[in-house]
């Protein structure tokens, strides 16, 4: 293939490996899961309360269907110290559906 380097195939361990680092799967943290208005700006108030407590982010996976036109939303945060965190997304009318420490503990 002329001016195109071929780098090899692309085995399922390589897709897996990615996906690992894409969710951040070997970082200990929480996962944070909510339901966000498909609307803009929803996601930047939750990244102003991560800001706001001074926690990196690790990873943000959004799917791309809608449930009740709502977007999932899974937020990888690099704490494990999250409770005045998640108090202050519910007390701003965030929908918080699941906080899980990772690795689980």
């Amino acid at each position: 293939m002329e001016g195109k380097e071929v780098v090899g195939i692309i085995t399922e361990a390589d897709i897996l490996e990615s996906f690992v680092d894409v969710m951040g799967l070997k970082e200990k943290g929480t996962r944070i899961t909510m339901a966000l208005k498909d609307e803009p700006g929803k996601i930047h108030g939750v990244l102003a309360v991560f800001k706001k407590h001074e926690v990196n982010l690790i990873s943000i996976v959004a799917p791309s269907y809608l449930v009740e036109g709502k977007r999932m939303v899974v937020f990888r945060i690099k704490t494990q110290d999250y409770e005045e965190l998640i108090k202050e997304l519910e007390d701003q009318g965030y929908e918080v559906l699941s906080v899980v420490k990772w690795p689980s503990m």
